[in-house]
């Protein structure tokens, strides 16, 4: 991360889990708390703490579970860093405050633990666009191990090529959004990413 750069930090789970509810303390270093963005999980700019620029609570409760699965983003953090330095050094949840721990949907509670993924340990992987079903944008997150062009190619059912981009993608996560107007489409269709050698495809639905 460069000085003054404003990051976006998407948080997964590695498992297939149910959520109804999670608490936190984020720390940060050379790096300043901006903001919190939902995912699959409805976590909102109210279910934060921010005790300190570089410390910060987050205790978040839902009106029901959420089935989380591995790729789907649970929420997004926005830090602006302050020096330059890599991701993995610059935030850690942890329990120096909130105790770091999640629910389910009977309220059995669960440890967090935090593992930030270095650009040099990604591979190539396309995930589920978020959200999906979606009626006028939607949002696919995919991974490389290298800064490189991609390809993404979207079909209809009958394999017909709807949309085709070049991408410039940097290594580690990458997303891109599409919208109701470039894909001149309704139903099930078909997202493609590929990179070198490596091809991935996904369905995504788009209702009226």
């Amino acid at each position: 991360m460069s000085s003054g750069e404003i990051v976006e930090v998407p948080v997964y789970v590695d498992e297939l889990m149910k959520i109804h509810g999670l608490q936190l303390t984020m720390e940060l270093h050379q790096s300043a708390f901006t903001g919190i963005r939902p995912g699959v999980l409805d976590i909102q700019s109210s279910d934060v703490g921010i005790l300190r620029d570089d410390l910060v609570t987050l205790s978040f409760a839902g009106l029901s579970a959420s089935m989380l699965k591995p790729g789907e983003v649970a929420f997004t953090i926005l830090i602006k860093s302050q020096a330059n330095s890599r991701l993995s050094k610059a935030i850690s949840f942890n329990s120096k405050v909130t105790r770091a721990e999640a629910y389910d949907e009977a309220l059995a509670v669960a440890e967090i633990s935090w593992t930030c993924r270095n650009t040099e340990t990604f591979i190539f992987k396309v995930f589920q666009n978020e959200p999906n079903p979606f009626r006028s944008a939607t949002t696919i997150t995919y991974t490389v191990d290298k800064k490189q062009d991609v390809t993404l190619k979207v079909f209809d059912q009958t394999g017909r090529l709807l949309l085709q981009k070049q991408l410039e993608a940097t290594a580690g996560i990458n997303q891109v959004e599409l919208k109701k107007e470039e894909l001149m489409n309704s139903g099930v269709m078909y997202y493609t990413i590929t990179a070198g050698e490596n091809t991935e495809t996904r369905k995504m639905i788009l209702i009226e």
